[in-house]
C-alpha cells in the first residue's frame, strides 16, 4: 500500500460512514445517528480489489452487515440503517448510488469539498 493510500484508509476509517451519511441526508435518520467508522470498504472489480485508493468508509453494519446494535434484529437495521452491502449490492447501490459515487463522496469528506 502507498503511503497516500495507507493515509486514505486511516482518515476515512476515522470520518463517517459514507453510506449513513447518505441515509441521513435522505430524512430517513438524524444527522446525530450516523456511525462514525471502524471499517472501509476496498472497491472491486470482478472480485478484485482496485486499489486502496478506491473506497470509502462504511460502518460495519453498511460494510459487513453485522448487528452493533444490542436487542436490535436484522430487520430492524435494516429499516432503521438502510440496506447492507452483505445482503447484495443491487439493493445497496441503487439506495446509496455507485462505487464512484460513493468513492466520490469519501473523497469530498477528506479534502473538504463539495461532492
Amino acid at each position: 500500500m502507498r503511503k497516500s493510500e495507507a493515509a486514505r484508509v486511516d482518515e476515512a476509517k476515522v470520518t463517517v460512514c459514507i453510506p449513513c451519511l447518505i441515509w441521513s441526508e435522505m430524512g430517513r435518520m438524524p444527522l446525530e445517528h450516523v456511525a462514525t467508522c471502524s471499517d472501509y470498504n476496498h472497491v472491486k472489480s470482478g472480485n478484485i480489489r482496485i486499489s486502496h485508493a478506491h473506497g470509502y468508509a462504511g460502518c460495519l453494519w453498511h460494510h459487513r452487515g453485522r448487528i452493533e446494535v444490542d436487542g436490535w434484529t436484522h430487520a430492524r437495521m435494516r429499516e432503521y440503517f438502510g440496506p447492507s452491502l452483505a445482503e447484495g449490492s443491487r439493493t445497496f447501490h441503487e439506495t446509496f448510488g455507485s462505487d464512484d459515487y460513493l468513492i466520490a463522496r469519501q473523497t469530498a469528506l477528506l479534502t473538504g469539498e463539495a461532492a
